[in-house]
């Protein structure tokens, strides 16, 4: 009896330890931008994230900012020229930038983009995101090694959108002969889901972590990844 208590207590561990090492995808219905905005909160609320801005008025500044395009656009929110709007309202009226720091995590999210002007390429492409979300924009991110960059595609036209170069587009050749190795330049460069942009912002907090010598952050946010990667 002693010996399979023993055995029972092993075998729990063991899964225990599985399901800790390799946990399941939560499901969540939460949108992108509520995951971010839910994220960025807890950094702040950690006081992990030095970010001197309040979440509200940024909160509420891209929600009025997306009505307003949303009414100005009309019927067209899902067109190509809602692209253009969402291009002019960042990089001509908001004059975002680019931060080349990949550790800095307030160029990580779409509130602190924009209020500090600039964002990485996972930052500025979260903020093309969460608007499109907003206003029924059928734009896409596409992650490839080092980088991340927008796709359009509601079916019928394609383009891609470069964060880093104020939204220019680059054909599919440009990004697999700048990013990709020889072996993998043929394999198509497919559209991310949601859950593989959190997991990716996920890697990203926890590598500034690391960087930072935050050893406890740093395998939270591992975790959140891998927990998160579908």
């Amino acid at each position: 009896m002693k010996r399979n208590v023993i055995i029972s207590v092993s075998i729990a561990a063991i899964i225990t330890a599985l399901i800790f090492l390799f946990p399941k995808n939560g499901v969540t219905t939460d949108t992108l931008s509520e995951i971010l905005e839910k994220t960025y909160s807890q950094l702040k609320n950690d006081h992990l994230l030095h970010d001197s801005s309040s979440i509200s008025p940024i909160s509420a500044l891209l929600d009025s900012t997306c009505l307003k395009l949303s009414l100005s656009l009309g019927e067209r929110t899902r067109s190509p020229e809602a692209v253009d709007s969402l291009i002019s309202q960042i990089y001509h009226k908001w004059q975002i930038g680019f931060n080349s720091d990949d550790f800095d995590l307030t160029g990580m999210f779409p509130q602190s983009v924009i209020q500090s002007q600039k964002g990485s390429c996972l930052g500025v492409s979260l903020l093309f995101l969460t608007m499109a979300e907003k206003i029924g924009c059928p734009l896409y991110g596409v992650i490839i090694p080092g980088h991340v960059f927008i796709r359009y595609d509601d079916g019928i036209q394609c383009r891609n959108i470069e964060p880093n170069r104020e939204g220019i587009s680059h054909p599919d050749d440009y990004y697999r002969e700048r990013y990709l190795s020889d072996h993998s330049r043929t394999k198509p460069l497919n559209k991310a889901s949601a859950a593989d942009l959190v997991a990716i912002l996920n890697y990203n907090i926890a590598n500034s972590y690391a960087k930072q010598n935050k050893t406890g952050s740093a395998i939270k946010y591992y975790k959140k990844s891998i927990a998160t990667k579908p």
